[in-house]
């Protein structure tokens, strides 16, 4: 899981491994992944390398796909 998650982040334009190893050294991938779906900012802004505006759009770009992976994920 945490592997996917990681490839997930990397695969993101301006995303790279650095951010996706800080934000799995704050949260786990679930805690991650509940904060995206309740674009919970503040709390996203304790992570190392991410500020307001980087948080936004790691939103915008994860919100569907997360969708999409966890429906996919209850399917199988």
């Amino acid at each position: 899981e945490e592997r996917d998650f990681f490839n997930l982040i990397t695969s993101l334009p301006n995303f790279g491994p650095s951010i996706a190893l800080s934000i799995l050294s704050y949260f786990s991938v679930e805690e991650f992944y509940s904060l995206i779906q309740q674009e919970d900012i503040s709390t996203l802004q304790t992570i190392k390398g991410l500020g307001t505006k980087k948080i936004k759009k790691l939103i915008i770009e994860l919100k569907d796909k997360i969708q999409y992976q966890h429906n996919n994920q209850k399917i199988q």
